[in-house]
């Protein structure tokens, strides 16, 4: 994996800032606070639900990153962009593979709902991602696939927005709804796992064990 590549810089960046995260947790700096009379903590376990739901879309992402997008920066056709979409590609997924460590980080500390903002937020700056992409990749049958991902990133987008409604108290939890949601996200990423990741993991693991020869 070369070092230049979203993947190594965003893992880099996110298991820093998790791990900072993480110590000053501990310190009582963030987090929950304590009670000084009875050391119980006031933070609210999320609903385990929600949890699954927080680390399979961060699952997701960082699939989609290490089995797909990161190749997009340094493909011939990417490289044909001009230098501010490069930019903006290369930084739209540091920020998803950022986001990812961040997700599990902050889940303990700050509560789902925090978790839920940072994947709102990456969904939505999977849209000019998308935007640049698409003169360059859906050019012919054989792209067609790309569209699953596309439609993915908007599945998450729905979910997570809806699943942040309920942690903010605006609507009444559905387990129905949170199930369906789950469902669509679980459909789409087994989709993207038999269509587009496939041929990249034999690619990976040709790769890797090449390297180790």
């Amino acid at each position: 994996m070369p070092t230049a590549s979203p993947v190594f810089w965003g893992s880099f960046f996110g298991i820093l800032v998790s791990s900072f995260m993480a110590g000053l947790s501990h310190l009582g700096v963030l987090g929950s606070e304590l009670r000084s009379d009875t050391m119980e903590s006031t933070f609210i376990a999320p609903n385990p639900i929600v949890v699954i739901f927080c680390c399979l879309l961060c699952i997701r992402y960082y699939a989609s990153i290490i089995f797909l997008s990161y190749d997009d920066v340094t493909s011939p056709m990417v490289l044909k962009l001009e230098p501010r979409a490069r930019r903006t590609i290369f930084g739209v997924q540091l920020f998803l593979i950022v986001g990812c460590s961040l997700n599990i980080a902050i889940l303990p500390i700050f509560g789902a709902g925090a978790a839920m903002v940072v994947i709102v937020m990456q969904s939505l700056s999977v849209g000019l991602y998308w935007w640049y992409l698409w003169r360059i990749l859906f050019t012919g049958a054989k792209d067609d696939f790309r569209l699953l991902l596309a439609l993915g990133d908007v599945t998450i987008l729905v979910s997570a927005t809806t699943f942040l409604t309920w942690e903010l108290g605006w609507f009444r939890y559905d387990e129905t709804g949170a199930g369906l949601c789950m469902g669509a996200i679980l459909f789409i990423f087994v989709g993207e796992a038999i269509t587009n990741y496939r041929k990249s993991v034999v690619i990976l693991l040709l790769r890797t064990r090449d390297t180790l020869k």
